[in-house]
């Protein structure tokens, strides 16, 4: 038995157990690699022709057996799959209990209505408040569409009622507003840099709301630390308009505030030649000539950029000496 045993072949060792790593996506992709399943295109592509003829079958014969376009259609918008179909990824929204959504309506109502105690009350729970992050896209997105509208109908006191909303939000420090900004960025600036708020600009006080909005914008941009370009992308947006030759006094002083605070010293030097232009230009004996809601809205921005002299005068000498 030990001679038999002695003369049969050795097995072979097993291998040690190593790991070795691979790409499970590569660009979006997934790599055609022994380790990866295949997807099956193939047969879905074939799932695919089949399903469409079927539905170029179906429709041919609704169109031939029916001559009204609206029936048609209507057919046809049924008969479509989900596949065909395009979708828009929504807002992600969590769904609201019966509380939630009368708490909402209770808060918009009181934040944009007439009574100013409990538009005070509203703003101020808004502030407080610390379970508003579930109705914060529902509520980011009516502000957003609030203000396209009052913008383009010069309603002022709804805007300025909707840019307090944004300023008390601003002030909550238990709501998150970095995947909001894409809402209530662009309402700010339309509030700050719009050619016309108002029905009657020589009349209303459209430079409080410039000079509130502006303030929220400054806000919401230093707040936001995840995001290293959202400050480069509004200094940029701001600047467009600080430079434009076309832009009105009310609009470069919409821009002014937040440009200052927001700037890095590079950027105020780059800037300072057009500060002294518009310095030049806004001085009382400049504009004596002017009508007079023209050397009103004049002085209104002068007054602001005499403010700023100091903070430019050193930012553009810090970058003179050293060049």
């Amino acid at each position: 038995d030990l001679a038999q045993l002695r003369q049969q072949p050795q097995q072979e060792l097993p291998a040690a157990p190593y790991i070795r790593a691979h790409w499970l996506a590569f660009n979006g992709k997934m790599p055609r690699v022994p380790e990866n399943v295949e997807p099956e295109e193939e047969s879905n592509l074939e799932e695919e022709a089949v399903q469409a003829a079927k539905l170029a079958a179906r429709r041919e014969t609704s169109e031939a057996s029916t001559s009204s376009a609206g029936s048609t259609f209507k057919r046809a918008a049924r008969e479509v799959t989900t596949s065909e179909q395009v979708l828009v990824q929504p807002v992600p929204s969590e769904s609201l209990s019966v509380e939630q959504q009368r708490y909402f309506k209770e808060i918009v109502e009181a934040c944009v209505g007439t009574d100013d105690k409990k538009r005070s009350e509203g703003l101020q729970s808004i502030e407080l408040d610390t379970g508003l992050q579930a109705l914060l896209p529902r509520l980011c997105r009516l502000i957003a569409d609030a203000v396209r509208l009052n913008v383009a109908y010069h309603c002022m006191s709804m805007l300025i009622y909707l840019i307090r909303i944004v300023r008390a939000l601003a002030n909550n420090k238990s709501v998150r507003l970095d995947h909001s900004l894409h809402e209530l960025l662009p309402s700010l600036i339309s509030c700050m840099v719009g050619r016309q708020l108002c029905l009657r600009p020589e009349v209303d006080n459209h430079w409080a709301l410039r000079d509130f909005s502006s303030k929220t914008l400054v806000i919401l941009s230093m707040q936001n630390k995840k995001d290293a370009t959202l400050r480069l992308r509004v200094y940029r947006v701001l600047k467009k308009t600080f430079d434009d030759p076309t832009s009105t006094y009310a609009q470069i002083f919409g821009a002014t505030h937040a440009l200052n605070e927001i700037m890095t010293h590079q950027e105020r030097f780059d800037c300072y030649n057009r500060y002294l232009d518009l310095t030049n230009a806004c001085h009382p004996s400049a504009v004596s000539g002017l009508s007079p809601e023209g050397r009103a809205e004049a002085g209104k921005l002068y007054t602001v950029l005499v403010k700023l002299e100091t903070s430019m005068l050193r930012s553009y000498r810090m970058f003179a000496e050293s060049s």
